[in-house]
């Protein structure tokens, strides 16, 4: 699933824009962006938002920022595919 704040099929409409613009997070020195967390309601059926988060933008809601986030149940029946993870 990309990051962003779209679903991670690209289905269904993009949510609605914050109130004020926030800063784009950044990636860690070591290339890791952590994203807002789902919750198996978010991602059962799916599939959840992708919404990548760091210190400086917090996520919204009161979730909190995980080093990983799963973005939609595994079709196959393996572990949830996670946000940031390619298409399976």
């Amino acid at each position: 699933c990309p990051g962003g704040t779209v679903l991670c099929d690209g289905t269904g409409p993009s949510p609605s824009p914050s109130p004020s613009p926030s800063p784009t997070p950044t990636p860690t020195p070591d290339g890791q962006i952590s994203y807002c967390a789902n919750y198996w309601a978010d991602i059962n059926p799916g599939p959840g938002m992708c919404v990548p988060c760091n210190a400086n933008t917090p996520c919204q809601n009161g979730r909190p920022c995980w080093g990983y986030s799963e973005c939609k149940s595994n079709p196959n029946g393996g572990p949830a595919v996670l946000c940031g993870d390619p298409e399976t």
